[in-house]
């Protein structure tokens, strides 16, 4: 399996009936975008919370994400050719997250912000151009990546829904949101990863 760059010229629309190793991608494509989306929300208020940062202090935490995607996307894209790199990127997002319940004030959330882009860098381009590469070209590929925008919205939105009822407890136990859920989410998706693509990679050399 090759991966091509994401293309989103094709007709648009939705579809449920996709091939099997598309539904199976959807899977881990979910639990990642659940990952993906406690950087808002989730973050911002343990944080704020938990560690006492101000929303000046987050808010240049999130100015550090937004100019390192602008300065080293490009750059990292430039070496994101192995589809299996996306598992390796839900370990950086899984043991990153799971280093925020541990994080004793603003300098460490700085540096624990370079990984956690570093994983977005790393997951979002090859999560784009995996599914765009698994898509039926007998069939409209565009309706394709219409079912896996939706299922990747579902994930950030129910991310947001869940970390706000752990909050909760997170911040008497970090660990409890952190740990129980994001790492172990990480974790969970970057093998169901390395099983879909291996399984993906075997078909395309039989085709």
């Amino acid at each position: 399996m090759t991966l091509p760059e994401p293309n989103y010229t094709v007709e648009a629309g939705l579809t449920f009936h996709v091939n099997r190793a598309f539904a199976m991608f959807l899977i881990p494509s979910f639990l990642t975008f659940l990952v993906m989306g406690q950087l808002g929300f989730p973050l911002l208020t343990f944080y704020n919370m938990h560690d006492g940062l101000t929303t000046f202090q987050v808010g240049l935490l999130y100015m550090e994400n937004g100019l390192l995607v602008v300065f080293l996307q490009d750059f990292i894209g430039r070496y994101l050719r192995r589809p299996s790199l996306i598992s390796l990127g839900m370990v950086i997002y899984g043991v990153s997250y799971l280093a925020v319940a541990f994080i004793p004030g603003f300098t460490w959330a700085v540096l624990d912000m370079f990984f956690i882009t570093l994983a977005e860098m790393v997951v979002s381009p090859l999560s784009q151009s995996i599914a765009n590469a698994l898509a039926d070209p007998r069939s409209r590929g565009g309706r394709y990546m219409g079912l896996y925008s939706l299922i990747t919205g579902l994930g950030r939105t129910m991310a947001s829904s869940i970390s706000g009822v752990l909050l909760t407890y997170a911040i008497k136990q970090p660990l409890a949101l952190w740990g129980g859920f994001v790492f172990a989410v990480a974790i969970s998706s970057s093998g169901l990863y390395s099983i879909i693509i291996k399984d993906a990679l075997v078909i395309s050399r039989r085709a």
